[in-house]
């Protein structure tokens, strides 16, 4: 978290000064794809963060879960450019050595699930949007891509390259467990991509960020579906009194995570719906408006 914090102070203060104001010289190739994202301005970029619990319970891979995201993304791709962060190359890789998960796991147990998981999770993605005609780019990142401003311009670049309107590209982010162990303990964890989300949200300062999560949203008591809370000011901290101590299951995070994570992305402006894997969540949301889940959000 303490990176999530760092980077939203950082990364805001330079890109709030524009490409324009910067001292660094950019390669005229470079300019080419600042001003050809900046044409593509109209369509809000929104990041869209699903958890291992939604795409692999039970360390199986959910080819019809995969198969309704990408058919989501590709429809709400005319109104918006879509970033997918995804998690679970881990569970995958249980899922093809045959084993569960345990109360203990290694690093180096984790790091060589991740290497079998990783590839079999980002093939299932890229199968399903070539057949709506378009391009998943997978992007492995670890906390080492947001070290510097140097590096986070970097990523800052490729990722508004494959945003552009005319690729048909949409990035497939991950955090690459199978080389860095740091990820995968609990000191400077990514906390299942929840954190990662929310450095991506703030460094391409998209309007929106949604987690689909296996939960529908923040509740009053986590055992009774009709008490979901509506909205949470970011500053206000009384929803962790709602937050439940019970295990979470495959993934590493959890709502103490998403909401620490929304709070702080919300903090500078930007939008955040937890929701579930509702039928259509992502048209009911973004192209109908519907009010579904948990939205963190100022409301001044």
């Amino acid at each position: 978290m303490e990176t999530l914090q760092a980077t939203a102070a950082d990364t805001s203060s330079f890109f709030d000064e524009g490409w324009e104001n910067s001292s660094r010289e950019l390669p005229p190739d470079v300019r080419k794809i600042i001003d050809a994202a900046d044409a593509d301005e109209q369509k809000p970029i929104v990041v869209i963060k699903v958890g291992t619990d939604v795409i692999s319970p039970e360390n199986t891979l959910d080819l019809d879960v995969v198969r309704r995201l990408v058919t989501e993304i590709a429809a709400i791709r005319s109104h918006f450019r879509p970033i997918l962060v995804v998690s679970g190359a881990v569970a995958k890789g249980r899922e093809a050595y045959g084993i569960g998960k345990r109360d203990f796991e290694s690093n180096l147990l984790k790091q060589k699930l991740a290497s079998a998981g990783q590839d079999e999770l980002i093939a299932a993605f890229k199968e399903h949007l070539k057949g709506k005609g378009l391009m998943g780019n997978q992007v492995l990142l670890t906390h080492r891509d947001f070290a510097s401003i140097d590096s986070r311009i970097h990523l800052h670049l490729l990722l508004k390259y494959l945003l552009q309107s005319h690729a048909g590209s949409v990035p497939i982010i991950n955090e690459n467990d199978a080389v860095s162990t740091e990820e995968l303990e609990h000191v400077r964890s990514f906390t299942d991509n929840d954190e990662l989300a929310g450095l991506i949200t703030l460094m391409l300062k998209a309007p929106q960020l949604v987690m689909v999560s296996k939960a529908d949203g923040l509740r009053e008591d986590v055992d009774v579906p009709d008490t979901r809370i509506v909205h949470v000011d970011p500053e206000d901290r009384s929803w962790e009194k709602h937050i439940s101590t019970k295990p979470n299951g495959n993934g590493r995070g959890g709502m103490r995570s998403k909401m620490e994570v929304s709070c702080l992305v919300a903090q500078h402006r930007e939008r955040v719906r937890i929701v579930g894997m509702h039928d259509r969540v992502l048209q009911r949301l973004l192209l109908e408006g519907e009010k579904l889940g948990t939205e963190i959000s100022r409301r001044d």
